[in-house]
């Protein structure tokens, strides 16, 4: 009876169809009320979820197309694209490159120059030690 019983519900619950996923779901948000927009796909476009939910006196209804926000985001893009000087840009990273690069040969150059005088200062000590080391050992 049990087994029959769980197959019926099985059966009788209904599969609901998987959700669109639009654009700006989860990311579009009304300006009055900060609730998140939902998607009505009769009116093509999307509605605060306030007045969705609890109407007039939740929010107001306000909507916007998706395809018109589509065209506000994508013209705001193509305007900061343009405000960006790549070529500007571009050149001032090759100089800041070709400072550092300059800056790191030189620093390297003093570095080589100090390891030098280093190895002759133990090659001098050195030297100097054995001396010593032999004039303590003849004269004892």
């Amino acid at each position: 009876m049990f087994n029959t019983v769980q197959e019926l519900i099985i059966s009788r619950s209904r599969i609901r169809p998987q959700a669109e996923v639009h654009l700006f779901t989860n990311t579009l948000f009304c300006a009055d009320c900060g609730r998140g927009m939902h998607f009505k796909k009769n009116r093509k476009g999307y509605v605060c979820g306030n007045f969705n939910k609890y109407g007039s006196k939740a929010c107001s209804d306000h909507f916007i197309k998706e395809r018109e926000l589509e065209e506000i985001i994508l013209n705001d893009i193509k305007s900061f694209a343009q405000r960006m000087d790549l070529d500007n840009l571009i050149d001032r990273v090759i100089k800041q490159l070709e400072s550092d690069t300059k800056n790191n040969t030189t620093r390297l150059s003093q570095v080589e120059q100090k390891i030098e005088k280093l190895k002759k200062q133990k090659v001098q000590l050195t030297s100097l030690f054995a001396d010593k080391l032999l004039n303590s050992l003849y004269h004892h």
